[in-house]
């Protein structure tokens, strides 16, 4: 089932890799939509070419969108004093609003997955298949990330 970009079309940076500022996430790098448990957890069977060839997304640090991603994704990453400086640089006070609790942290990962999805403009049977593609990934786990799909369509996660 191939993917079909063109309903984003205007929000992927431009073919000749020119990319600016806003394109980068926490990390410094491109967002790609690679994994059902968060933009910025590495899947290990995904060859470098293939990552490579995702588009990458061109955000505006000032987009709600991309508030709401930066966010969860903060609270996953800055669990320890060594975050600090990254939290209060995303608007947390500290690695204390980071999330430690499993549960908790499971739910982040299926909001960003849900979020990602809109993101890239998949449908809600694109990203049922896409997840049909990870079989190590336990079905509660694609459940929450189906769920959280649709309440980012209906505008309930903020």
């Amino acid at each position: 089932m191939p993917l079909d970009f063109s309903r984003t079309r205007d929000r992927f940076a431009k073919p000749e890799g020119k990319r600016s500022a806003e394109a980068k996430n926490l990390l410094g790098k491109p967002i790609r939509p690679i994994s059902p448990i968060g933009p910025i957890r590495p899947i290990a069977n995904i060859k470098l070419p293939a990552y490579e060839s995702l588009p990458d997304l061109l955000m505006d640090l000032d987009d709600a969108e991309f508030a709401r991603i930066v966010e969860r994704s903060a609270r996953l990453i800055c669990t320890t004093p060594e975050f600090d400086g990254l939290a209060k640089e995303v608007g947390l006070k500290s690695h204390r609003q980071g999330v430690t609790d499993g549960v908790e942290r499971a739910k982040l990962r299926a909001e960003l997955d849900g979020l990602i999805a809109h993101l890239y403009g998949l449908t809600e049977s694109e990203f049922a298949h896409i997840l049909t593609t990870f079989p190590l990934v336990p079905d509660p786990a694609k459940i929450a990330a189906q769920n959280a799909y649709r309440d980012a369509e209906r505008g309930l996660l903020r």
